[in-house]
């Protein structure tokens, strides 16, 4: 198949599981066979290259408009030799140009909203102007939804979809990076954390959505000095205000900061902490909770979040949206002396997601697609 992903941010130093999904789904796609490329705009992306065996192409932003990044060059670009589309996201100038395309060329397209469909503030406005433009519209026209979870199957309905056009496919991680673990010890080293300290960490970016305050809060509770609080990943816009919670908490003096974190520095991390903890307010999968458990470490997310159902038992904990639960369940895990037990249990879980079943899977969604259009 040729197949084209169309992906407004494509940096993957930056951007978070709506940029790397595309990137590693387009390589494993590649490597199946297929011929891909991918569209995106140049945005924070100027030393961004490809994933291997795919062709990217960038196109220049002539503004940003909240966010909104507009590339007037992609009304010109020529679509009509691909088998199928691949929108990544809800609301982006790219999907409206390439969607039109689409249209004019009759070639079919999916869309995969990354749980980018929540309207929220400071930008709710602007969002549901463009919904009743054109948003909803390339989404009711594309040959199939693609969802992470029950909770974005609902969401697109929510937005006027029938049920019939939604699959669920989930997202992936790299089972090579996960393949050869660096031995214990080593990221505490490196900060000088004792052997006997404890650690809590958070991974992802540093955003209010994520669920930080609730965290924060959490940790307090705690009230024990051997537990450190490690917060990794880079600064969306709210590290200022969370560091200042930290402060009023009393725990700014136990919280570390690693900042954006990545290859063996991110494994390191993953494999020292004694659980890995998702808050999040929203969170429609979490990729970082399969990283974690890929890496053996249990987890505690809140209900909030996609993976919710397979988080439990051996694998770790889900809590109502609650800092007195959240806290409960860290300690627990903590002090758990059986927790070690099921460490190659999380690492099994992990690989069920590997890159390679996606693929095979969202190609499934294609052939389907390409079937369907055939019988018309």
């Amino acid at each position: 198949m040729k197949i084209l992903h169309v992906i407004d941010l494509i940096s993957q130093a930056r951007a978070g599981g709506s940029a790397k999904v595309p990137f590693h789904l387009a390589r494993e796609q590649a490597k199946q066979g297929n011929s891909v490329t991918i569209y995106a705009s140049d945005w924070d992306a100027k030393d961004q290259g490809p994933p291997e065996g795919v062709e990217l192409v960038k196109f220049k932003t002539l503004v940003n408009i909240y966010g909104y990044r507009i590339t007037p060059g992609l009304l010109t670009a020529d679509v009509k030799d691909y088998d199928i589309i691949h929108l990544h996201n809800f609301r982006t100038f790219l999907n409206v140009c390439v969607s039109w395309l689409a249209r004019r060329a009759d070639i079919p397209y999916v869309m995969q909203a990354h749980g980018s469909m929540l309207i929220a503030r400071p930008k709710k406005v602007f969002k549901q102007m463009t919904d009743i433009a054109w948003n909803k519209n390339i989404m009711r026209r594309a040959d199939r939804l693609i969802a992470v979870s029950d909770t974005e199957v609902k969401q697109y309905q929510d937005m006027g979809s029938i049920r019939e056009k939604i699959v669920t496919v989930p997202n992936g991680i790299d089972q090579e990076e996960f393949r050869n673990l660096p031995p214990r010890g080593e990221f505490r080293k490196q900060f000088n954390i004792k052997p006997d300290q404890k650690i809590v960490l958070y991974l992802g970016r540093i955003h209010e959505i994520k669920g930080l305050e609730l965290l924060a809060r959490a940790f307090a509770r705690l009230g024990e000095p051997q537990i450190t609080l490690v917060i990794a990943g880079y600064d969306d816009g709210y590290k200022n205000k969370f560091t200042a919670l930290t402060e009023k908490l009393g725990i700014a003096g136990r919280t570390l900061y690693t900042g954006a974190v990545y290859g063996l520095d991110k494994l390191r991390l993953y494999t020292d902490a004694d659980v890995y903890v998702l808050p999040s307010q929203y969170e429609i999968f979490g990729i970082t909770v399969l990283e974690a458990l890929a890496c053996g470490t249990p987890v505690v997310v809140t209900d909030r979040c996609g993976l919710k159902d397979i988080v439990r038992n051996e694998y770790g904990v889900s809590v109502p949206y609650d800092e007195e639960k959240l806290a409960e369940a860290m300690l627990n895990i903590i002090k758990d002396d059986k927790k070690e037990l099921f460490r190659d249990q999380r690492k099994n879980l992990a690989q069920q997601y590997s890159w390679a079943k996606i693929a095979e899977q969202m190609n499934e969604v294609y052939q389907a697609v390409l079937l369907q259009r055939g019988n018309q």
